[in-house]
C-alpha cells in the first residue's frame, strides 16, 4: 500500500488536464507498482484504461498502456477493470500501442472478447 497521500497525488497526475502531466503520471506508476495493494492496482489500472480510451495524445496514451502492462506483471486484473480499453480504435494506434493491447489481451482473459 503506497498510502493515501501518494496515491492521491498519483491519481491527480494520471487524470491531469495537461497531456504531458498525464504522461508523467502514467510513467510514475512503474516506480510504485510494487508497493500497490490489490485495490490500489485495480483503481489505478481502471483510471489508466479510462484515460487511454479517450486520450488524444499518442505519447500519453502509450505511457498509459505501458503502465497497465506493468500493473498486470504484478497483479491479476479482470477484464471488467480494463473494460474501457475496448473503446480504443486499433486503427488509431501506432505499432507499440498495438503491441501493448496484444499483451493485455493475452494476459487478461475476455478483455476483447
Amino acid at each position: 500500500m503506497i498510502g493515501a497521500q501518494p496515491f492521491a497525488e498519483l491519481v491527480t497526475r494520471i487524470i491531469a488536464i495537461a497531456p504531458r502531466e498525464r504522461e508523467f503520471g502514467a510513467d510514475a506508476v512503474g516506480d510504485v507498482v510494487g508497493a500497490f495493494d490489490q485495490g490500489e492496482a485495480e483503481s489505478v489500472a481502471r483510471l489508466l484504461a479510462l484515460t487511454a480510451s479517450v486520450e488524444p495524445e499518442s505519447d500519453a496514451r502509450e505511457a498509459q498502456l505501458n503502465a497497465i502492462v506493468e500493473i498486470i506483471e504484478h497483479f491479476d486484473l479482470t477484464a471488467e477493470v480494463l473494460a474501457p480499453l475496448r473503446a480504443i480504435r486499433i486503427d488509431e494506434l501506432d505499432d507499440q500501442q498495438r503491441e501493448y493491447l496484444r499483451d493485455l489481451s493475452e494476459e487478461v482473459p475476455g478483455l476483447f472478447a
